[in-house]
């Protein structure tokens, strides 16, 4: 697995790797200091570096790691996908959100090719310099209907959410959701306060009851406050029901339990996780025609 510790960005908690540069230039016979522009990863080796020197770090450290060893334990992530990110290299709550993604990348263990990135205001330096982070840039502009694998960490800093309606309807099914680990504006929040608009949103609202969300504590950006508000950690619900005990009657004779092995699932602590509680009837994953203004609307990534 290649790691983002062996190029030029450093993730663990000593922070990024950078140097400033500059020249010297001559100008009649004195000489004077010209700063080179700081690449796109020295820019998020500051960044970072602020964000540690900063009294709320350590919490929000503590925070990460224990969402994400908790979601480890529910879910194979081995992919992502980043949708409207921005231009990292002019704006700073879009360098915020980038090193939050590769810290993410890091943390789940997701080998940085499989984090597949996209955005139309992304310039050619910036497309160069992501690939040198060792992630993989999309070139066409799917408006949102992307068709993602299992196991995938869908990262949607505070994107349209016609986009995530139209991620959702791309891949609607239960093997895909009851996978997927979704970065992002709580939808829960989102669609409550639209409820006139719900006939637009299907899968949206039909998904919002079934999912888990744990969102970023409030006081843990200080200056990165306005790159993060809103966002939390979204996943469909589990059943963490303490496993059955055997009855009397599942019991061979003899008291000895059945020797037919049974297929283990995942576990969190001291539960064991049930089924992904997501409905079977067909009525809920047969889904009606797009709406019209959500399908023809090529605005969104």
């Amino acid at each position: 697995m290649t790691s983002l510790a062996s190029s030029a960005l450093e993730l663990p908690d000593n922070g990024f790797v950078y140097v400033s540069k500059a020249k010297k230039k001559r100008k009649g016979n004195s000489r004077t200091l010209v700063s080179e522009p700081l690449s796109l990863q020295n820019q998020l080796g500051l960044t970072r570096q602020e964000f540690q020197s900063s009294e709320e770090w350590t919490g929000f450290r503590q925070f990460l790691g224990g969402i994400t060893q908790e979601l480890s334990g529910r879910h194979s992530t081995k992919r992502g996908l980043c949708l409207g990110l921005g231009s990292p290299s002019t704006s700073i709550d879009s360098r915020w959100q980038l090193v939050l993604l590769l810290d993410l990348v890091n943390r789940f263990g997701i080998d940085p090719p499989a984090i597949e990135i996209y955005d139309p205001l992304f310039t050619q330096d910036e497309i160069s310099q992501l690939q040198s982070l060792g992630l993989s840039i999309l070139s066409e502009n799917l408006g949102g209907r992307h068709t993602i694998d299992e196991g995938t960490l869908l990262y949607l800093p505070h994107c349209p959410m016609m986009l995530l309606e139209r991620l959702l309807r791309a891949n609607w099914s239960r093997e895909k959701l009851e996978t997927l680990v979704l970065v992002g504006n709580d939808v829960g929040e989102w669609i409550e306060g639209r409820r006139s608009h719900q006939a637009k949103y299907t899968c949206i609202e039909r998904i919002v009851p079934f999912l888990s969300s744990t969102s970023f504590p409030p006081d843990a950006f200080g200056v990165a406050t306005t790159a993060f508000a809103g966002i939390s950690f979204q996943v469909v619900k589990f059943d963490v029901s303490p496993p059955k005990q055997p009855g009397a009657a599942d019991l061979q004779l003899g008291g000895s339990a059945p020797s037919r092995k049974k297929k283990r699932r995942p576990t969190m602590g001291a539960e064991t996780l049930g089924p992904a509680l997501l409905p079977t009837d067909d009525s809920f994953w047969d889904l009606p025609e797009e709406d019209s203004s959500l399908a023809h609307d090529q605005e969104v990534l």
